[in-house]
């Protein structure tokens, strides 16, 4: 006969309902912290949503006074006001629990409204003054900014209403329940008739349609040709080349890939050949150097020979940067004596044996023609002249920079620096060469690594 003791059988329940009791504890805890965060981040992306609506509500303000002013002083203050709101509506945009591709259209108005007014603003300060098309931008931009503000405002009510819900944190939402994501790509088809701008700025329109003036009028080569210049580009070489697809977009181009016929070399080199013209716009070995064991002098010659080698001729070289044994210098083309910055093509070499180990031309492809350079209405001595006390000029050469819009300006590039040993800090300071405007101002970095400008 078996006899059960009672105060150990008490015991044994008591102690499964203090576990059941916690249990139910924890999962009611859970559960409340669960709901908890679920508010948290529903608060957040709700205030995110009402800063950008006040954000491009501000900017509709801002830019119905633009279609007021004149003064150069009020368009500047306007630019500024515009800016600041672009960018803090840029910044709750991003918060937002929806994709980059629901909200694209939104980012580009955003983005180009901010850098029409900078641009704007610039011209104006150089004593330009705002014309007709100016106030008819203003005007176009209000509009599409109006519709944003009104579609937010709905976004906004249908929230507070109970009809909008800003993330999809279940698959349970009641049936007729607006999402944010949905909300926001309907809102984006106001933006498909959005108009063109064209302006100085990186957002203007008449970048999208800029062609690649080196391969203008060259005729375009087959992947077979392609595949041939690729061997022929790295002639020498034990590889076996192999063609890897074909890129789109502003540069259409042909891909290989080139691996060592050696079991020893694991390394392998990345080509592209430009569809028109056939030029190799980029190349990259995935070599890594171990040790450093040629001179920095030494590189900027192998460099150079190389870019004669494959037809690039008048370089000048510019600046440079070396990390973990490999610099990369930056070359400019020139003509008639003018350093022509936006040709730019970048080579690294390999410091340990000199090789050149990666090409990069898109900049020189882009934008490497003929100049005009007759339009110096300034001498050297002038343009160092119109420069601050603060900076002690040291020299001065003609050069053309690009604009953020890809125009082009010719310059002087007056270099000087402010104090002296430690404290010495290097400058860049472009002037117009025809109107004696300052354009730019960098700061010129020299260190054991390189030269760089900032």
């Amino acid at each position: 006969m078996i006899f059960f003791n009672k105060d150990k059988t008490k015991s044994a329940i008591t102690v499964l309902s203090v576990v059941a009791a916690i249990a139910v504890i924890s999962a009611l805890y859970q559960f409340a912290m669960a709901q908890h965060y679920k508010m948290a981040v529903t608060h957040g992306y709700s205030r995110s949503l009402a800063e950008l609506s006040d954000s491009v509500r501000d900017i509709g303000f801002s830019l119905e006074k633009g279609m007021l002013v004149s003064e150069p002083a009020q368009v500047v203050r306007l630019s500024n006001e515009i800016n600041r709101s672009a960018n803090a509506a840029m910044a709750n945009l991003g918060q937002l629990p929806v994709t980059t591709v629901e909200t694209d259209n939104t980012e580009k108005f955003l983005s180009q409204v901010g850098a029409y007014a900078n641009s704007l603003a610039m011209r104006v300060s150089a004593g330009n003054v705002m014309v007709d098309e100016d106030y008819a931008n203003m005007k176009n931009l209000y509009t599409y900014c109006d519709k944003l503000y009104k579609n937010l405002s709905n976004m906004q009510t249908d929230f507070y209403d109970g009809r909008l819900t800003l993330e999809r944190l279940s698959t349970s939402e009641k049936k007729g329940t607006k999402y944010l994501d949905e909300s926001i790509s309907e809102a984006e088809k106001d933006f498909v008739q959005y108009p063109a701008l064209v302006y100085d700025g990186p957002f203007s329109a008449h970048i999208d349609t800029l062609e690649y003036s080196a391969l203008k009028n060259l005729p375009e080569v087959t992947a077979d040709e392609a595949k041939k210049l690729a061997e022929d580009f790295i002639s020498g070489k034990n590889y076996t080349v192999k063609a890897v697809g074909e890129k789109a977009g502003k540069l259409p181009s042909y891909s290989f890939e080139a691996y060592p016929k050696s079991s020893k070399d694991k390394n392998h080199i990345t080509i592209d050949v430009s569809k028109q013209g056939g030029k190799i716009c980029w190349f990259l070995s995935t070599r890594s150097p171990k040790k450093s064991k040629i001179s920095v002098d030494e590189a900027h010659k192998r460099a150079a020979e190389f870019l004669t080698a494959h037809g690039y001729n008048s370089m000048k070289e510019s600046y440079y940067e070396e990390r973990s044994n490999v610099i990369t210098i930056n070359y400019a083309y020139v003509q008639d004596g003018v350093i022509m910055y936006p040709d730019l093509v970048k080579v690294k070499i390999a410091m340990d044996t000199g090789e050149c180990i990666g090409l990069e031309a898109n900049g020189f492809l882009m934008n490497n023609k003929v100049r005009n350079v007759s339009g110096v209405n300034i001498t050297p001595q002038q343009a160092m002249a119109g420069i601050s006390s603060q900076l002690l000029t040291d020299s001065a050469r003609l050069c053309v920079i690009p604009t953020d819009g890809l125009n082009e300006i010719l310059c002087y590039e007056v270099k000087g620096h402010i104090g002296d040993g430690k404290d010495k800090k290097d400058f860049l300071v472009y002037i117009n060469a025809a109107t004696g405007v300052q354009e730019k101002v960098l700061v010129l970095i020299i260190s054991d690594n390189g030269t760089l400008t900032v």
